[in-house]
């Protein structure tokens, strides 16, 4: 695909939602020579996995809902009932995890969003685990309140969704921000 569509090795990114998120984190720690970066959306790192542990850092951008009724913020079991899919990390544990290998360890810098969509049963918070240079490396949008769904101004899922997977944030565009956190990283 880099020959065909000269594409520059320096700038390729791995993104995904829920099970696509999980493998965005995988791409990141087996093929981290790979990756400029990496987006997880409503996803944490496995408790256990077979994969090795990540050994390289790559930045990273988590977006979660702290009421996700599938990926569970807090850790433990994914999923509902017969279709559970092993545990995760809990999304704190999943940013201290790649925030020790870009070389941080303090607290990470939050700031609340803007409500815009005051009716949507949630909040954003941004915040930076890890940075240099004034460049953001491992980040989370805290989505308080928020479910199992991508936070999106423009587009909506219907209710009858949200009322499986919890509330869908519309004070953040998810595709605007992850890709300022991409082009922010170097290439």
């Amino acid at each position: 695909l880099r020959r065909e569509y000269a594409v520059p090795s320096s700038r390729v990114y791995a993104i995904g939602s829920s099970n696509g998120g999980n493998m965005a984190l995988r791409m990141s720690i087996e093929r981290p020579d790979t990756i400029t970066a990496a987006a997880a959306i409503v996803a944490s790192m496995p408790a256990r996995s077979e994969c090795a542990a990540p050994t390289r850092f790559v930045p990273i951008l988590f977006m979660n809902g702290t009421d996700d009724p599938l990926m569970p913020f807090t850790g433990g079991r994914v999923g509902k009932g017969n279709h559970a899919r092993g545990k995760v990390l809990s999304t704190e544990a999943s940013l201290g995890l790649w925030a020790r290998l870009a070389g941080e360890s303090g607290a990470p810098s939050r700031s609340m969003l803007p409500d815009l969509a005051s009716n949507d049963g949630s909040r954003a918070i941004r915040e930076v685990h890890a940075q240099r240079n004034g460049r953001p490396l491992v980040m989370l949008y805290r989505i308080e309140g928020g479910g199992h769904l991508e936070p999106s101004r423009a587009e909506r899922y219907p209710r009858w969704l949200a009322r499986l997977l919890g509330h869908q944030n519309g004070d953040v565009e998810m595709a605007d921000e992850i890709w300022a956190f991409f082009v922010a990283q170097p290439g």
